[in-house]
């Protein structure tokens, strides 16, 4: 299924501030593609995980000097498999916990959103927000697609001071930044 762009699709885009979208049009939009995918998962799958931890070139390499000592009968020799061993358990369980972490914040960003649809406002999981949808957001509130509009939202600054930044009406607004304050559709 083919996804149309907002530029391509600008009739698509346009929805009364105050009814917003019925649910049958936010249901088309929806089986057209034009829906707020959830991203990729960010972490790998626990199986990736053990197998990237244990297929390394390193531990091939190691394998293959124990089976050389095997072969010549110098079995104390491979002794240092212990370690190879327990390095690979290290970063597995380590890779294991900042999945588990990893996951556990993506849970937390899964909050409904505040919508129009058919005149009323609803929460509405960010997943099914669609291209068009009117969202009500409020001080505190995450941008949860990319939006346009008048707003003012603060950026991510690594200064210490977060700027405020204002955003006209049509200007485009990518990434998901915070909402700074008043109320805004």
């Amino acid at each position: 299924m083919q996804q149309q762009s907002p530029e391509t699709s600008g009739a698509l885009c346009k929805a009364c501030p105050m009814d917003g979208l019925t649910p049958q049009e936010a249901a088309a939009r929806a089986a057209a593609g034009l829906a707020n995918e959830a991203p990729k998962p960010l972490t790998k799958t626990a199986g990736r995980i053990v197998r990237d931890n244990l297929c390394t070139f390193f531990n091939f390499v190691f394998l293959a000097l124990a089976a050389c000592c095997v072969a010549v009968g110098a079995y104390r020799d491979t002794l240092f498999l212990g370690i190879v061993v327990i390095n690979a358990l290290i970063g597995i369980v380590q890779e294991l916990r900042v999945k588990h972490a990893l996951d556990s914040i993506a849970l937390l960003e899964q909050r409904p959103v505040q919508a129009v649809r058919g005149g009323e406002v609803t929460d509405v999981p960010p997943h099914e927000l669609v291209l068009g949808d009117i969202v009500v957001l409020s001080a505190g509130c995450q941008v949860t697609a990319d939006a346009g509009g008048p707003a003012a939202f603060r950026q991510l600054s690594f200064g210490g001071a977060v700027p405020r930044t204002a955003y006209r009406r049509g200007q485009r607004l990518l990434g998901r930044p915070p909402f700074a304050g008043g109320k805004a559709r």
